[in-house]
């Protein structure tokens, strides 16, 4: 155990900030007005900054990559915080000991453990994870949500796109915490097989696409005509995971976020 003791949460230059993860949403959003209303004078920039976001929420994003908190419970996981360097936001453990004093600069300033690891966050804005329309031509690799929302790599790596994915789902409906802890033994840190298996994207490059037929959506539907690949592999995942999950319950999941 880490000796900060802390669930989830943020630590800032200042204090620590302990929120239960059914709350992070709503506090990121206080979190910013109050800032806001402190400094009129960053106005401005906050505009500027989440004016391109329009299917994710701006809050996390603008207290973590632009004020620099440290956000701790990364994926509801309390051992998991994140080191900010320039875009990028990596995933690292917190260490077994690690004491309140001057816990800000010890956590910000830390060595990234692997630093070529690809586990890291960027922003959730439309222009970094290239938010495309499901009735245009898809080129590229990428991954439809169930809603038919199109997320394509540009300049980040699968892992890197579908961990951000995850993570901004996880702060939008806390309740897929309890659902991602529980098929944690099958998944680990894949999110694109959580994200094909239990929530019903469709994973896509230039060669094959990677979904399962049971859950495709209409909306899926009019993205994977608009994708030019040489062959399709819809049941590659449970080929490799043998996924022990219920299709029943993973629809009904899915309808809980999507109201489908």
């Amino acid at each position: 155990m880490n000796s900060i003791h802390m669930k989830a949460g943020f630590i800032t230059p200042e204090k620590k900030i302990e929120i239960g993860s059914e709350h992070l949403l709503a506090f990121c959003g206080l979190a910013c007005q109050k800032y806001l209303k402190e400094h009129p004078e960053e106005i401005e920039i906050w505009k500027e900054f989440s004016k391109d976001y329009s299917y994710f929420h701006p809050f996390f994003d603008f207290l973590v990559f632009h004020l620099k908190w440290i956000p701790v419970g990364i994926l509801g996981d309390n051992h998991l915080f994140g080191i900010l360097e320039e875009d990028k936001l990596y995933i690292q453990e917190l260490p077994p000991v690690l004491e309140e004093e001057d816990l800000y600069n010890t956590l910000f300033y830390a060595k990234i453990k692997n630093s070529n690891s690809k586990k890291y966050l960027v922003k959730a804005d439309n222009r970094t994870l290239s938010i495309h329309s499901p009735k245009k031509k898809i080129y590229g690799e990428g991954i439809v949500l169930n809603d038919g929302i199109v997320f394509i790599q540009n300049n980040i790596p699968q892992s890197a796109l579908s961990a951000t994915i995850m993570n901004q789902l996880t702060i939008k409906y806390p309740f897929l915490i309890e659902d991602f802890n529980i098929c944690k033994d099958t998944y680990k840190d894949d999110y694109h097989w959580y994200l094909i298996d239990r929530l019903g994207a469709i994973l896509f490059t230039e060669k094959y696409v990677l979904y399962n037929h049971a859950l495709v959506s209409e909306k899926q539907k009019i993205a994977l005509k608009n994708i030019p690949v040489d062959e399709e592999e819809p049941d590659k995942t449970e080929e490799e995971y043998q996924n022990p999950y219920p299709i029943d319950t993973t629809k009904a999941l899915i309808q809980k976020i999507y109201n489908t």
